[in-house]
């Protein structure tokens, strides 16, 4: 994970790209969110209580729920599923980052499955 000097320099740098930038930080917020939430319900009782803790303590510091800002993964999942296929390269990275993502919570196994057929689909394109 980058520090976030970093991203606002990068950000500060983007100009026109902005937008991607912007991108890149949601699907970070998403796949983070989704992360957390596994945590959260762990089996060791330490871990799961300091990541219940983080999502709280980012709510009170920062203003706004985490969960908020991490619904891009989610609106691209629902969308290719929906299509029944992947139709970019952007949307092909992003579920890709979700199949190899142990942790997810996003994804039924049924899901898990089709989204699975999708990304192979996309790549024997």
């Amino acid at each position: 994970m980058a520090p976030s000097a970093a991203l606002l320099e990068s950000f500060d740098n983007a100009g026109y790209q902005y937008r991607q930038v912007l991108k890149i930080v949601r699907e970070w917020y998403s796949h983070t969110y989704s992360h957390l939430c596994y945590l959260a319900h762990a089996d060791c009782e330490d871990v799961a209580s300091e990541s219940r803790q983080f999502l709280k303590d980012f709510r009170n510091e920062m203003g706004f729920e985490s969960q908020s800002e991490a619904e891009l993964v989610a609106t691209i999942l629902g969308q290719a599923l929906k299509r029944g296929k992947i139709n970019k390269s952007g949307e092909y990275y992003i579920l890709k980052e979700l199949e190899n993502d142990v942790g997810q919570t996003l994804l039924s196994d049924e899901d898990f499955d089709i989204v699975s057929e999708m990304l192979r689909r996309f790549e024997n394109r």
